[in-house]
């Protein structure tokens, strides 16, 4: 181990290239922030094994692979570092080369939301509003889709050019939307899919909560308005006490108003 210390620090290291006979197994690493990690670095034939093989990482642990110390793994615990890529580099009778490993972690949403910019209440029929889904704390976000789903039809598609930021993110997508009477209890729907190996099965699948469309018919003006709330939240007006309370308060005046009137016809 003291000799390939020595080795990395004394001898300089070529670029790296595609004629390296060195390889990787796993080639690359896609896993779950914080997942466990194990990757084989080999000579990539008998002909070419080097005389000095091993991994630059300050990152977990490292052992050559018996017998023949011609193979070496590189192993961690929790991985958690979004950037960090090791190599394995090796010395040969004629060259010095390395191979990178390429690592993607992926963290799927805390949270997604749906909202209504700028505005808060009941919305007008007829009128054009902006829904907001945000999507929370999710990495990487170049291979985050975000969709809209509205009367069980994905309607609207969102995807993220950011293949530079490996870091977890906040984004969010908007869908206008114009209120009208017909959409009462519809449900809205932000789903968000993370597929970091865009290769495989991997997807992870997270939804907002249910948004449900309701629309109110006041009898007395007319009025509509939409009102886009989560499931299990009450909201809009309570046309019983528009309906039952309020005529009944009328009656009461209409009786009081009869007799007061009558008593001053008496005097």
């Amino acid at each position: 181990m003291l000799t390939v210390l020595i080795w990395c620090f004394l001898v300089p290291m070529t670029a790296q290239s595609a004629s390296c006979p060195l390889e990787l197994i796993p080639k690359r690493v896609v896993e779950r922030h914080g997942a466990s990690l194990s990757v084989l670095c080999r000579p990539t034939t008998t002909s070419a094994e080097p005389d000095v093989i091993g991994w630059e990482s300050p990152i977990g642990k490292w052992n050559l692979n018996m017998p023949d110390n011609k193979s070496v793994t590189w192993n961690v615990e929790n991985f958690e570092d979004w950037t960090f890529e090791p190599f394995c580099f090796g010395t040969f009778s004629d060259n010095q080369c390395s191979v990178t490993l390429p690592i993607t972690l992926y963290k799927t949403p805390d949270t997604v939301s749906i909202s209504v910019q700028n505005h808060s209440g009941p919305l007008q029929e007829g009128r054009s509003y902006t829904l907001q889904c945000d999507v929370f704390n999710v990495a990487p976000v170049a291979a985050l889709t975000v969709s809209w789903l509205w009367k069980g039809e994905m309607i609207q598609t969102q995807t993220y050019d950011d293949d530079l930021t490996k870091t977890p993110e906040n984004v969010s997508s908007t869908w206008e939307i114009t209120a009208f009477r017909n959409d009462s209890n519809d449900m809205i729907t932000c789903l968000t899919i993370l597929d970091p190996k865009q290769d495989g099965p991997s997807e992870q699948v997270n939804k907002s909560a249910a948004y449900q469309v309701i629309v109110h018919f006041g009898t007395a003006t007319r009025q509509i308005t939409l009102t886009i709330t989560p499931l299990g939240h009450t909201t809009g007006v309570n046309y019983c006490l528009i309906l039952v309370v309020i005529p009944v308060i009328i009656i009461i005046m209409c009786i009081y108003c009869t007799k007061k009137r009558g008593r001053l016809d008496i005097v």
